[in-house]
């Protein structure tokens, strides 16, 4: 309760940021490379949800909210 965490977000968003791609091509591994399969904003939207997740996953393991 009453001691200092330092963590490394930004190599955990990182981990996140392979995460989201590696969800996506296991979504969609059965697709052929044409289409939308290989559209950006499909791939960054994946990404995002990632990060979105391990961020507040972050937050609610360290105690962290409503704290900044």
């Amino acid at each position: 309760n009453t001691g200092v965490v330092k963590i490394n977000l930004d190599a955990e968003i990182k981990n996140a940021f392979c995460d989201g791609i590696h969800n996506y091509e296991e979504l969609n591994k059965e697709k052929n490379l044409l289409g939308k399969y290989i559209e950006p904003k499909k791939w960054l939207r994946e990404i995002q949800k990632a990060i979105i997740k391990k961020v507040n996953s972050s937050i609610k393991e360290y105690n962290a909210k409503d704290t900044l």
